[in-house]
């Protein structure tokens, strides 16, 4: 079995390196090959990643630089085709976020599983420096209260500052609570998209992520794929990655923040 990790830098070098070198605690052997991903990064960000890969070419680690920014799925899908993995059905491939951090037992943890051919994606135990566990991220489709919530949202600046606003006056943000059946395997309808284990079958039947977005609404678009394709996300508590959540999203969102995530939510909307 191999294990193959790619992940996406913007001008954050320096929480990339810590995600790589927790790596080289892992037990089992480590990854076989790690791709990390700039999305055209500052000149020093870009110099400082080039002179890491150099100083640590024992992880076998690939560095490819984007000539601009292409979002979040897009870069992972370069790291993706960069592997070519079409022919292979023995990995397990880990992509995700830059500010994760692996326990030493991670590796040890995918071996364990016992996978059926209908599982694409395994979706681990996220959790945050505060102990709030970030999976099982959405379990069913969103209920109609919820979907009317994200369409308010959505409906201009002001009133997403005002249910934001809001949220925190009730202490409804979902971020900064556990969610429900964290301690449980079970097949969901999202995962969180700081980080996915796509496995063999997903690679085979559907080949790339769905890059339609340029960020935020991954989860949705990840999970039509499957779905439509005869497949299913795993949850499991078994396999877990800490995430040291650099989000900004948590604060009041800024407008070019809150364009960009409508244009993205006109088009996963349908899929939530």
């Amino acid at each position: 079995m191999k294990y193959y990790l790619v992940i996406v830098n913007y001008n954050n070098c320096n929480v990339t390196i810590d995600c790589i070198l927790s790596t080289k605690k892992l037990q089992g052997g480590g990854f076989s090959k790690i791709v990390i991903v700039d999305n055209n990064s500052d000149k020093s960000e870009k110099k400082r990643l080039a002179e890491f890969v150099k100083e640590n070419d024992t992880l076998n680690i690939e560095l490819i630089f984007s000539s601009k920014n292409i979002g979040y799925f897009s870069a992972i899908n370069q790291g993706i085709i960069s592997l070519s993995l079409c022919s292979s059905d023995d990995f397990f491939l880990v992509v995700g976020n830059n500010d994760l951090l692996f326990p030493s037992d991670f590796i040890h943890s995918l071996d364990t599983l016992k996978n059926d051919k209908d599982t694409f994606v395994i979706s681990p135990d996220i959790i945050t420096p505060r102990g709030i566990h970030q999976n099982p991220h959405v379990i069913n489709r969103l209920s109609v209260l919820r979907r009317f919530a994200y369409k308010l949202y959505f409906s201009s600046y002001n009133m997403a500052c005002i249910l934001t606003s809001l949220g925190k006056v009730l202490g409804k943000n979902r971020r900064e609570k556990s969610r429900l059946g964290y301690n449980k395997e079970q097949f969901i309808k999202m995962g969180f998209g700081a980080c996915y284990i796509l496995l063999p079958q997903y690679i085979q039947e559907i080949g790339l992520l769905d890059n339609s977005v340029f960020l935020m609404g991954e989860e949705a678009l990840l999970s039509n794929q499957v779905y439509s394709h005869g497949g299913k996300i795993l949850y499991t508590p078994k396999v877990k990655v800490f995430h040291q959540d650099h989000s900004t999203f948590k604060k009041m969102p800024s407008i070019n923040t809150y364009n960009i995530t409508k244009d993205s939510y006109k088009i996963y909307k349908k899929y939530l």
